[in-house]
């Protein structure tokens, strides 16, 4: 089994590779156009560093993969100021490329699977919680969230009308150890890490709203579920969520016990008005292939937790 990983880069790319790698008669191609420090000392992997659109043709026609995962995203994290700046990489990345690759699955290799990570902002938050399941009506409110709409409408119609493998899995909130510093639970548990070790901070840790809620799942959990649905792609596309609301001041609560604080004395906010979450009914997944959650948000807090404290102990030891 060939498996072609875009976008060999970030946390979703890395579990996916894990959980490949089990398997000694995959072989794993990862198209990176960022290092990666946990994926560059796999022997497993082979990762080329091509710009994205430009080589994808070539790639596909070289290697000639059993099935692609398009992990690869341009997008911004809640604290960019300039998101206009980034539209064109995000067409390009969340669309145009997606499109090239159909296009040429379906002229040249009508039996590759093609499974494409989409998003919850493909959905708009109410002003109450909305469930959102996989014939949930389209409603994207940011680029982002409108680029990875269109790939997931140009997928149905390869695969309901020209009969392709492939499909979208849309996906919530996840976090792992792999998480980078731009999210906000990464912040979080960044922030905790250092006050258990007496690290100075010298300044609070600024959070937009408290009282903001979503749906938070394992990246583990939704990883394994994304490779599920990648063998199954003629059911269609597929939501992989918790199904939990949680917000914000949850995860301040459960950070901050964890290291013997109190999130008030840290902590400086903008908003506390309530956000409702939208939240994924993974139901069609379970059904079809046992997917099941193993760990909840807080198993995963606590492990990236344990994780920073140990990184940065390290460097201070070094």
């Amino acid at each position: 089994m060939k498996s072609l990983i875009v976008g060999a880069y970030g946390q979703d790319a890395i579990i996916l590779c894990d959980l490949l790698r089990l398997d000694p008669k995959n072989e794993i191609f990862g198209i990176a156009r960022n290092n990666s420090k946990y994926l560059a000392s796999y022997d497993e992997v082979k990762i080329i560093k091509e710009p994205l659109s430009e080589s994808i043709s070539d790639i596909l026609y070289e290697y000639e993969p059993d099935v692609v995962y398009y992990l690869a995203a341009a997008h911004s994290s809640s604290d960019d100021c300039n998101i206009s700046s980034l539209e064109d990489e995000m067409y390009d990345v969340n669309f145009k490329t997606v499109k090239i690759i159909l296009g040429i699955i379906d002229k040249s290799f009508k039996n590759m699977r093609f499974c494409f990570a989409g998003s919850s902002q493909m959905f708009t938050k109410g002003n109450k919680e909305i469930y959102i399941d996989e014939s949930s009506p389209f409603s994207p409110r940011t680029y982002y969230g409108l680029t990875k709409t269109l790939s997931t409408n140009l997928i149905n119609f390869y695969r309901e009308e020209k009969g392709l493998h492939c499909n979208t899995c849309i996906f919530f909130n996840h976090e792992s150890i792999y998480r980078k510093e731009i999210f906000l639970t990464r912040k979080i548990t960044k922030y905790v890490a250092k006050l258990k070790l007496k690290i100075d901070h010298g300044e609070m840790l600024e959070i937009k709203s408290i009282n903001a809620y979503a749906d938070w799942s394992s990246a583990k959990d939704v990883v394994n579920g994304y490779m599920q649905a990648s063998q199954n792609c003629a059911q269609g596309n597929f939501v992989i969520a918790s199904g939990i609301s949680t917000s914000v001041k949850n995860i301040l609560d459960f950070s901050f016990q964890y290291v013997g604080k109190k999130w008030e004395d840290h902590v400086v906010y903008n908003d506390s008005k309530v956000s409702p979450a939208l939240i994924g009914n993974s139901s069609k997944l379970k059904k079809i292939s046992g997917w099941e959650q193993k760990e909840t948000i807080y198993d995963v807090l606590k492990e990236m937790i344990e994780n920073d404290v140990s990184e940065f102990r390290n460097k201070t030891n070094a």
